[in-house]
């Protein structure tokens, strides 16, 4: 098994180089190709956005209040173009599978202050 948690959502190893991705245990799982993870974890999380929004809630300023999160250590990061305008991407890679995240340019400068703040300082989270 590569991945599991919890909740019942388990990645294994497949046929051919090909990643498992199974929703619950004992239960036919969907044979996807490891670059292909990508497209499925923005699809989730795209998924998660809509419900919020829908909700109509709001959320906590993440910079004042302690949240729970998953973590994960991702092999490559880097810096992309964007198709929405005003944005670039910080891309994340895990393996042969890459995820862009759209930011906008004010928040990605104040992000970078941020992490350039941390590095100077020797400290983290």
């Amino acid at each position: 098994m590569l991945a599991g948690n919890p909740k019942g959502l388990f990645v294994e190893s497949g046929p051919r180089g090909l990643a498992n991705v199974k929703i619950a245990t004992g239960k036919e799982g969907i044979l996807v190709e490891f670059s292909d993870l990508s497209i499925l974890a923005a699809d989730l999380l795209k998924a998660a956005v809509v419900d919020h929004n829908a909700s109509g809630g709001s959320l906590p300023d993440a910079t004042e209040y302690s949240i729970e999160y998953a973590l994960i250590v991702p092999t490559g990061i880097g810096l992309g173009p964007s198709h929405l305008p005003q944005h670039d991407a910080i891309t994340l890679r895990f393996g042969k599978a890459t995820l862009g995240i759209a930011i906008p340019r004010g928040v990605l400068l104040e992000l970078g202050q941020a992490i350039a703040a941390l590095g100077a300082a020797g400290s983290t989270h």
